[in-house]
C-alpha cells in the first residue's frame, strides 16, 4: 500500500472505515505492510499532522454529525468511538 501514490487517501479511508473500533498504529502498520514508525513518518510527511491528531479530529467530527441530527450526546459519543 505504501507504494501507492494515494497513500494518504488510503490511510484516511482506513481510519474513517474503523472509527467505531479501537485503532492501533501497530495493526494499521501490519495491514499496510510497513513498520509503525514508518507509517507514522509517512502519515506526518504526507498530511502535515500526526496520525493520532487526525484520528482525534475524525472522532470529533463524527460525534458532531449525530448531534446536529438531534441524537442524544451519549449515542453520538458511542458511535464516534
Amino acid at each position: 500500500m505504501t507504494r501507492s501514490p494515494n497513500f494518504l487517501q488510503d490511510a484516511h479511508q482506513y481510519l474513517y472505515d474503523r472509527l467505531g473500533t479501537e485503532i492501533s498504529a501497530a495493526r494499521m502498520a501490519v495491514d499496510f505492510g510497513i513498520s509503525p514508525h514508518h507509517l507514522s513518518h509517512l502519515f506526518r510527511l504526507h498530511s502535515g499532522i500526526a496520525m493520532r491528531e487526525y484520528l482525534a479530529g475524525l472522532r470529533i467530527e463524527a460525534s458532531l454529525l449525530p448531534l446536529i441530527d438531534g441524537k442524544p450526546v451519549i449515542w453520538a459519543q458511542q458511535e464516534a468511538g
